[in-house]
């Protein structure tokens, strides 16, 4: 239990953090600059996506060994799992699109619409955990 919790919260996090910020900044430099739509923005879409997946996989594996769901506040023990499973899905979706879009500067806009949606999904499940902000 002690390495599945470590795992998602103290490895797979902050790598998942670092690789969302090149991949935007990517992202951001290949609109601005005018380029195409090359292999590191899409190694850095598949790299977050793949480690999402692993994030959401190691989340759900200590959500279930907590047994979280025995607990009195019911509402809120499904919320941060919800939350991100939700910006999962987004993230996935809107992969997809942009991997069928053929304009080069539209894949680039896209997923950068996409990855900020699903980055703002995240960032809100993150609060409604326990401790965090106050709350």
């Amino acid at each position: 239990m002690v390495i599945l919790r470590t795992l998602h919260t103290h490895y797979i996090w902050p790598v998942l953090v670092v690789v969302a910020m090149l991949y935007g900044a990517a992202l951001i430099i290949g609109l601005v600059q005018k380029r195409a739509y090359g292999r590191l923005p899409k190694l850095g879409g598949m790299l977050l996506l793949i480690l999402m997946d692993l994030q959401l996989l190691a989340g759900l594996a200590v959500y279930g060994i907590q047994q979280r769901w025995n607990d009195v506040d019911i509402l809120r023990s499904y919320e941060h799992p919800f939350q991100m499973i939700v910006a999962i899905v987004v993230f996935h979706v809107g992969y997809r699109q942009v991997n069928r879009t053929v304009d080069h500067q539209k894949k680039l806009r896209n997923a950068l619409i996409w990855m900020g949606v699903a980055m703002i999904i995240l960032g809100l499940g993150l609060v409604r955990i326990k401790g965090m902000m106050g709350t």
